[in-house]
Parts: C-alpha cells; sequence; structure tokens
C-alpha cells in the first residue's frame, strides 16, 4: 500500500472515530467544544486552501487541501445534527476515493518516466494517457464540489447541515474556500489539457492493479454524483439510532 493510500485511509478512519466521540460520548458539553472547533473549522479552511493555490507540486498541494477538507468536515461534527453526521459519511466515501484515483495517477506517471511530482509534469497528459487525463478531471472536480461528481453531494450536505444549525459564517467561510480550491484544481486540469508535452506523447501501459484501482474510483465517483440515493439511504440508516 502506498503512502498517499495508507494517509487517506486514516484520515477516513479518524473522522469516523472522531464523529462517533462527540455525537455519542459528549453531545451534553455541545456548547463547550463546538466553539473550538469552529475556530478549528475555519482555520483549516482558510489556511488549508490558501496553502495550496501557491504550492507548485501536486503532492503538496493535495496535503494542504486536505486541510481544508478537514475543515469541511468538522462542520458536519459541529452541527451536531442527523444531516451534519450524514453529510460526514457521504464526505468521507466522496474524500477517500477521489484521492485514490488521483494517487493512483500520479503513481502511473512515476512508473513510466513521468516525474509525476510537479504540475507541470502533467502537461499535455490527454495526449500521453487521455483516459487517465480525463479520470483525473473528474477527481479533481469532485474535490472541488462541482456538479455532477460526488464532491458535489458531500458538500452540499456539510453546508445545508451548518445554514441549518445557524452556522452561517462558517457556511460562508466553506463556500468561499470551496471557490478558491477551485482554482488549483483547475490549474491542473488546464496544465493537462491546454499545454503541449514537454517530450514526444507516449502511451503508457500501466499495471492491472493500478487500472483496476482507477476504473473502480472512477465508476463511484460518478455514480454517488449522479445516482446518491442508496449512500444517502445508508447514511440515513447509520445515523439512525443517534437521533
Amino acid at each position: 500500500m502506498r503512502p498517499g493510500q495508507i494517509s487517506t485511509g486514516s484520515k477516513a478512519a479518524a473522522f469516523a472515530v472522531f464523529a462517533r466521540v462527540f455525537y455519542v460520548a459528549l453531545p451534553s458539553f455541545h456548547l463547550d467544544w463546538s466553539n473550538v472547533l469552529a475556530v478549528v473549522a475555519a482555520l483549516s479552511m482558510i489556511v488549508g486552501n490558501l496553502a495550496a493555490i501557491t504550492q507548485t507540486n501536486i503532492k503538496r498541494m493535495l496535503a494542504y487541501s486536505s486541510i481544508g477538507h478537514a475543515g469541511y468536515i468538522l462542520l458536519g461534527i459541529i452541527a451536531m445534527s442527523s444531516t451534519g453526521l450524514r453529510g460526514i459519511l457521504i464526505y468521507t466515501v466522496v474524500y477517500v476515493f477521489a484521492n485514490l484515483g488521483i494517487w493512483a495517477t500520479v503513481l502511473m506517471m512515476r512508473r513510466h518516466e513521468y516525474a509525476g511530482e510537479l504540475i507541470d509534469d502533467f502537461d499535455g497528459l490527454h495526449k500521453r494517457a487521455p483516459f487517465w487525463a480525463f479520470a483525473m478531471v473528474m477527481f479533481l472536480l469532485s474535490l472541488g464540489g462541482i456538479p455532477p461528481t460526488a464532491g458535489f453531494v458531500g458538500k452540499w450536505y456539510i453546508f445545508s447541515a451548518a445554514v441549518r444549525s445557524g452556522d452561517y459564517g462558517l457556511a460562508i467561510i466553506g463556500v468561499l474556500t470551496s471557490v478558491v480550491s477551485i482554482f488549483f484544481y483547475l490549474r491542473v486540469i488546464v496544465m493537462m489539457y491546454m499545454a503541449e508535452p514537454g517530450d514526444a506523447p507516449r502511451s503508457p501501459k500501466p499495471s492491472p492493479a493500478a487500472v483496476l484501482t482507477l476504473a473502480v474510483t472512477l465508476v463511484v465517483t460518478f455514480y454517488l454524483g449522479i445516482l446518491p440515493t442508496r449512500l444517502l439511504d445508508l447514511a440515513a440508516h447509520s445515523v439512525g439510532s443517534l437521533f
């Protein structure tokens, strides 16, 4: 298992535990910890996304953007509602699959003599590996919360929970920082489709495992964006015992 996959899975597990602790063990102390988490969430969204803009290394960009995504998930915890908890579950699934797809693409490039470290390394990728470039676009748009990808569904629930709980300031910060995140995700997309390849175009032959990973993550990202009913029902069933 690669470092990127380990970090993605560990983040998802951490937030699952985090949500259960605050929703089950500490609900009566909501006023005590919600203000602290509100500050942490706001700083995470602002600092994470602003720092990601300045990065030229795609791994560091993903690392900083993950800080911003942590802030979005915290909005669901602060809301202390069924909508918020559904948002956490949906957003976590979306985040895991999108990141696994992106890391699969980065590792494919490194395997086939593309550096895969810098954003500039993705120049003209649509000519070198059109399917991988298309998949990368879908994953990046999902992280940015653009419909019809699954990321839009996750952010819709998270921001809806914040508004319903009266956390209008956090909701506004979330929407604005999401707009900022679209900028650095689009920068990668522009590099793949509008920049000319630095070298002669090549057709890499990724491993079967890499192809399978990309296919599964792409299908899930599309499916949850267009037909999220199954996941929403599962989320509703999961939170039913708490509310």
